[in-house]
């Protein structure tokens, strides 16, 4: 019966592109644990994105239970940095000292070739009460003190190293890069996924206030994961222009736009005649 399955070719994921360099460190030429290294770095990345929203959803004016949550979430993250930059002398050697501010991605004029196609509110709830606009996304992590830029080759510019390791640095991280944007586009549609049915199923059919604000408390988390997915993508988007990705591989993985990241709750209604009301922001 295997004839009758859909024949579809998935996307490589951060892990499979990892595993690839493991099998396969004879034949590239690379340097032993250079592809795990590397992959280490971009968990770290996505780490301090995520941390980040965290971070500025919680607020100042948080219990004091969330907030030590996230400074020992920062404290850890700052450990594991320090010691994946300690590490980067096994790989690279860099003309310049570790720390400095090196990083392309988030340069001026960096924007506008990525294009400013996210706006602010593109997560608003058009039918909450307590509608609000959402932060812009950014994937800058300042607000946290104490994170550095990590040396990945789409940081510091192949220009910053004098290693014959570098052209595979490059190649390296550009398909993990990609691996990573295919875990955040996953994760991303999961999330609009459910989004639609919690709307469905739950926020339309709550009748009392209790049950709208629970119903609306999911909605918003739900928000929340989109907001980390969609700017993990961002990011990763930037990195691999920086790293001078093809024009086929920019137009594979396009820039998001505001329409990308809203559903429709006609979609799981079977033979529906009437979609009024029926697109989610």
């Amino acid at each position: 019966m295997d004839i009758f399955e859909v024949q579809m070719r998935k996307a490589p994921t951060v892990h499979t592109v990892e595993l690839e360099f493991l099998n396969n460190i004879t034949l590239s030429g690379a340097q032993c644990g250079m592809g795990s290294w590397l992959a280490h770095g971009l968990r770290l990345e996505e780490v301090a994105i995520t941390l980040h929203i965290d971070y500025r959803n919680v607020g100042v004016h948080a219990p004091e239970l969330k907030r030590l949550v996230i400074a020992r979430c920062t404290e850890c993250l700052l450990s594991e940095q320090s010691s994946f930059i300690t590490d980067a002398a096994i790989y690279i050697d860099l003309q310049q000292d570790v720390g400095g501010d090196w990083n392309p991605i988030n340069a001026e004029g960096s924007e506008q070739r990525d294009g400013q196609c996210m706006s602010d509110g593109y997560l608003s709830d058009a039918e909450d009460p307590n509608n609000g606009s959402d932060e812009t996304l950014m994937a800058d992590t300042t607000d946290l003190g104490g994170i550095a830029t990590l040396p990945l080759p789409s940081n510091v510019g192949m220009a910053a190293f004098h290693s014959c390791n570098s052209g595979h640095l490059r190649d390296m991280e550009l398909r993990l890069q990609i691996g990573q944007v295919n875990d955040a586009l996953n994760r991303l549609r999961l999330a609009l996924v459910d989004k639609a049915v919690v709307f469905r199923n739950v926020v339309r059919h709550a009748k009392s206030y209790s049950m709208k604000t629970r119903a609306w408390d999911a909605i918003h988390t739900i928000n929340r994961a989109v907001r980390k997915q969609a700017t993990i993508y961002k990011q990763c988007r930037k990195a691999m222009v920086a790293l001078g990705a093809s024009a086929k591989t920019l137009t594979h993985y396009q820039q998001l736009e505001t329409s990308d990241l809203t559903v429709s709750t006609a979609a799981i209604t079977q033979n529906a005649h009437a979609h009024r009301v029926s697109h989610l922001p």
